[in-house]
C-alpha cells in the first residue's frame, strides 16, 4: 500500500471476507495479503474508521518524509483509552479485525 486511503481500502474489503467466513486465515488467503502486513497498518484503518476527527491531530501522511509503518504507529499513539475501548467493543462484534499490534518502541 502507497497511502491511508489504500490501506483503508484493503482493510474493509479483508473485513467483509472475514464476516462472511468467520476465519482470518481465510479471510487473508483469499485477498493474497499477510497477516503482519495488515496487522502492522491497522492502527491507520481504525483511526479513520472509529475516529476520523483525530487525524487532523496525526497529520496526513507524506510518502516522501515518513514510511507507513512510521504513519500507522503515529496513528496508534493518537488513540487515547476512549478510542481505544470503542475499538474493542466494535472486535468484539465483529465490526472491526480482530487484530491485535503493539508496536516496539
Amino acid at each position: 500500500m502507497k497511502d491511508a486511503a489504500g490501506v483503508l481500502f484493503r482493510y474493509k474489503k479483508i473485513l467483509l471476507t472475514y464476516q462472511r467466513l468467520k476465519n482470518m486465515s481465510k479471510a487473508f488467503q483469499i485477498h493474497g495479503v499477510d497477516r503482519n502486513t495488515v496487522a502492522s497498518t491497522t492502527p491507520i484503518a481504525e483511526l479513520l474508521l472509529v475516529a476520523p476527527e483525530k487525524v487532523a491531530e496525526v497529520g496526513e501522511f507524506d510518502p516522501s518524509k515518513e514510511k507507513l509503518l512510521d504513519y500507522a504507529r503515529r496513528c496508534y499513539t493518537a488513540l487515547d483509552e476512549e478510542t481505544l475501548s470503542r475499538v474493542q467493543a466494535l472486535k468484539k462484534n465483529n465490526l472491526l479485525l480482530p487484530i491485535s499490534y503493539r508496536f516496539r518502541h
